[in-house]
């Protein structure tokens, strides 16, 4: 998809930083530090990407899953392999 493609170039950079924010290490962020995170790393996602992924990989509270964003857009590797499971 297109959001995968304007991900990956910096998901390392991304999954790095979305850890710090993640203080519960459940994998999840807010919408806003995630928002927030892929700004700072210069990915600009559109109003329906951001729709997008959050009809596909929001949770309670509206929170960004974004270790299942990971696996299902095939962002993880090796480098970036889930410090949660």
């Amino acid at each position: 998809s297109n959001v995968a493609v304007k991900l990956k170039s910096e998901w390392k950079n991304i999954y790095r930083r979305l850890t710090a924010y993640c203080l519960e290490q459940d994998g999840k962020v807010s919408l806003a530090d995630f928002k927030k995170v892929t700004s700072k790393s210069e990915v600009f996602l559109s109003t329906e990407d951001i729709r997008n992924l959050t009809r596909v990989f929001s949770c309670d509270g509206g929170a960004i899953d974004f270790e299942a964003l990971s696996r299902t857009l095939g962002l993880t590797s090796n480098k970036t392999a889930s410090i949660y499971h």
